[in-house]
């Protein structure tokens, strides 16, 4: 009679399997869950890269639109075509910039930027929303320093800051990428453009000076910049005792100082 000792016998036994499968499943999740990892952090910098982007050619459409140019062979020298954004053309506030006709087709925006999967690209704009919001503030000078106890207007101080909004693809997630992304506040899309903040929203909105739309642009080798800029408040404005006896007021209307001088 021939015994067989199963104790002895080659393979795998059932549990064996399980257990082997068990570890194998695992190791697949976390690779899985850490691609995904990767995949959102990938996605969230191109957003950002191309939300900088955007401001950046918001920054150059704004140097030559804010003040205008000279018109050639005017008479007399040195007319005026005012820029978009000039307020003898009384721009809107928010004024809209369209992406494809005001950057794209002007030379503002050369580059392409990829389409961020984080997007809603049904919405306006691709899921890119972009604008410029106005700020007035009127220019006082003190007329008995150091006390300062009496001031006299003598003209009306515009700026613009530039502002870029991004409709998410998961509106329930936009809190969250708000922290993470560095937004300054939700908003939500009204008329063509999307309320400044503070709002409340779907749209993530970020909100910067145009001169500061990246902080990498302006090099400290250019020392002439501020001489510049005084030069032209200095001397490219009316007189100051005469500002003073129109509180501001030049004989083409009120005295806008722009464009940083």
């Amino acid at each position: 009679m021939i015994s067989v000792n199963y104790r002895n016998s080659k393979g795998l036994s059932l549990l064996e399997m399980i257990l082997v499968i068990g570890i194998m499943a695992s190791i697949l999740l976390l690779s899985i869950r850490q691609y995904q990892s990767y995949r959102l952090d990938s996605d969230m910098r191109q957003l950002e890269y191309n939300v900088d982007a955007l401001f950046q050619a918001m920054g150059k459409y704004y140097r030559a639109n804010c003040y205008g140019t000279t018109v050639p062979g005017a008479d007399p020298a040195g007319t005026l075509q005012p820029g978009a954004l000039h307020p003898n053309n009384n721009p809107s506030d928010p004024f809209p910039i369209n992406i494809q006709t005001d950057l794209r087709d002007n030379g503002f925006l050369t580059e392409n930027y990829p389409i961020s999967p984080l997007l809603d690209e049904t919405g306006p704009g691709n899921g890119y929303v972009v604008q410029f919001n106005r700020h007035t503030q009127p220019r006082t000078l003190c007329i008995d320093p150091p006390i300062c106890s009496s001031t006299r207007t003598i003209g009306t101080i515009v700026f613009w800051t530039a502002q870029v909004a991004v409709l998410l693809r998961d509106p329930t997630l936009a809190q969250d990428y708000l922290q993470v992304l560095r937004g300054h506040c939700l908003s939500s899309f009204a008329g063509g453009t999307v309320t400044p903040c503070p709002g409340v929203g779907d749209y993530i909105v970020w909100e910067r000076m145009p001169s500061f739309a990246s902080p990498a642009s302006t090099s400290s080798y250019w020392s002439m910049n501020p001489i510049l800029d005084r030069f032209n408040q200095l001397y490219t404005t009316y007189p100051i005792t005469y500002l003073l006896d129109t509180a501001g007021q030049t004989p083409s209307g009120p005295q806008y100082y722009l464009c940083g001088s």
